[in-house]
């Protein structure tokens, strides 16, 4: 029982051990504001899908600004700058941060007139979701008077804006007015990556549509690039195995050097800890299989992160097997090495010998170890402590004395000795959970 019980408690601290969300940077907007955007339980209305009001039947017979200093001009260079960053262009991820910010200085310069031709507010939309941010927006809008929500130029701004700032109700309902296939042809692949996004905690078959769109409207893009990281993660919340082993493929054969490929091998794991592989062999097949197309320091962070997930979803046999054969290979970063001792170490400390699995916790160098690292070896050390703890001896306190009668637990004395709570190692996991707790709120 209490190795069952601290089981449990590893899962749950190791879980709170893993980062938040993925990593991202300016120019992914859509992986930057995973976190941010989660649905909005308090406005039911966001759920509705809106008939579609933007652009107006006559938009294509409207003629685009000319003139070289227009937005438009400016974005589509933008995007042009995007595609190095998806396919591992060199500093690429700096440039783009760099061009963000002086494209944001030179769009405040522009005086009002600009803003009068939809293609221009079109394409500062385009620009808040790709990581521009709303401070641009809020200023065009002001240029313009402040039109509401209802006036048709601006709704394209107005949505970007609800999106940006994480105001996910009207992000919804606002950004479903718009029809995205019958925007410009280069911005429909991220405004349908952007409804996808939204969609992906409420209907993942309609959100893995829209993903389809945004990649079939962007291919080779970081749109293209974006959207393929998040099917990969809905075909393994899906438990979708065809579409999520050929998705990854190609995305290694499309995207491998990546500036996001960390934020891949997350979405990836993800759905190798979810998938229902039939059996430990064809999940070490479908892992072998990726190694395959993997650099050997690609292979390293995979099987890292690999292991660390496997820990969290109490696949020990995976953590170890990931581990191990990370251990195996004979060029290894200390802080690599460091990383698979505490996996192995953490999924062990159940199942084999905890004296072993405690020292080898506390002789890790902490240097190597990232803050949730750090968080979860010390999970594991209170279950280990625990673990080790002599077991409480049964109370001698039977009721009335009848020879030969046991006596029958009451209900209620039945749920008190079934109660996990009262069980050492829970009180103090949960006392650690909550200093945990605290510890993230400062955090923030």
């Amino acid at each position: 029982m209490i190795r069952l019980a601290a089981a449990l408690v590893i899962a749950a601290l190791a879980y709170a051990a893993l980062p938040m969300s993925p990593a991202g940077a300016a120019g992914d907007k859509p992986a930057d504001a995973e976190k941010a955007h989660t649905k909005d339980k308090d406005d039911e209305a966001a759920a509705a899908v809106a008939v579609p009001l933007y652009p107006p039947p006559d938009r294509e017979l409207t003629p685009k600004p000319t003139g070289d200093d227009q937005p438009w001009r400016a974005v589509r260079h933008l995007q042009r700058s995007q595609d190095g960053i998806a396919h591992g262009k060199p500093g690429a991820l700096a440039a783009y941060r760099a061009e963000l910010v002086e494209l944001t200085n030179s769009l405040m310069r522009l005086d009002e007139t600009y803003w009068h031709h939809p293609r221009n507010l079109e394409a500062l939309a385009y620009f808040i979701l790709s990581g521009g941010g709303p401070a641009i927006g809020d200023h065009v809008l002001r240029l313009l008077g402040g039109p509401g929500e209802d006036h048709a130029d601006t709704l394209p701004v107005h949505a970007a804006l609800a999106y940006a700032k994480a105001n996910t109700g009207a992000a919804h309902h606002l950004m479903f007015r718009i029809d995205h296939r019958a925007l410009p042809h280069s911005m429909r692949g991220q405004f349908a990556l952007v409804k996808a996004m939204l969609l992906s905690s409420q209907d993942l078959e309609r959100a893995r549509g829209l993903l389809d769109d945004a990649r079939g409207f962007a291919p080779g893009t970081l749109t293209d690039e974006a959207a393929l990281r998040r099917a990969i993660r809905i075909a393994g919340q899906m438990g979708d195995l065809d579409s999520f082993q050929s998705l990854g493929s190609r995305y290694l054969r499309r995207f491998g050097e990546s500036h996001y490929f960390g934020d891949f091998l997350r979405n990836y794991v993800y759905g190798v800890v979810r998938v229902e592989f039939e059996g430990a062999q064809q999940t070490q097949e479908q892992v072998d299989g990726i190694l395959d197309l993997l650099t050997p320091a690609q292979q390293g962070l995979f099987l890292a992160e690999l292991s660390r997930s496997a820990v969290v979803f109490g696949q020990s046999e995976l953590a170890l097997w990931a581990s191990s054969m990370a251990l195996s290979f004979t060029e290894m970063p200390p802080r690599l090495t460091t990383r698979f001792a505490l996996y192995q170490a953490a999924s062990g400390i159940v199942r084999d010998d905890p004296h072993v699995q405690i020292e080898t916790l506390n002789n890790l160098d902490e240097a190597h170890l990232d803050e949730g690292d750090t968080r979860l070896r010390e999970a594991a050390l209170l279950v280990g402590e625990g673990l080790l703890r002599p077991a409480q001896p049964a109370s001698d306190d039977f009721g009335p004395d009848v020879p030969g009668e046991p006596v029958a637990l009451t209900q209620e004395t039945q749920a008190g000795a079934d109660r996990p709570s009262e069980l050492p190692i829970i009180n103090e996991a949960a006392a650690f959970l909550s200093r945990l707790d605290e510890l993230l709120e400062r955090a923030q």
